[in-house]
């Protein structure tokens, strides 16, 4: 991070081969930080993803894919989409009653 300050800070080149090293340079650092940025979110989802399936799965009613959406909160702790199973009964569905496209 202290290289790609480094760069910017500079405005004044001596040529322009020196532009486009910098400009190039530039690039290559900030797509170095775009990476481990994911990576961390990466790792982070998956803990996240991995702590709801073990307090709250359970086969057949609560089941958490392991590519499940994570939104981190800003309070500590985040959301992890489930699937959660309900029957046409509790849902007050009568299947001969109702066209199920």
């Amino acid at each position: 991070m202290n290289e790609l300050f480094e760069l910017l800070r500079h405005d004044i080149f001596t040529d322009a081969q020196e532009y486009r090293d910098r400009v190039r340079r530039v690039k290559d650092l900030v797509a170095e930080l775009a990476l481990k940025d994911s990576t961390q979110k990466d790792t982070l989802h998956t803990r996240y993803r991995e702590a709801a399936k073990s307090l709250h799965e359970v086969e057949g009613e609560v089941e958490i894919d392991s590519d499940a959406i994570v939104s981190i909160s800003d309070d500590p702790g985040a959301y992890v989409q489930a699937w959660v199973w309900v029957s046409d009964e509790e849902a007050g569905i009568s299947r001969k009653d109702a066209s199920l496209d």
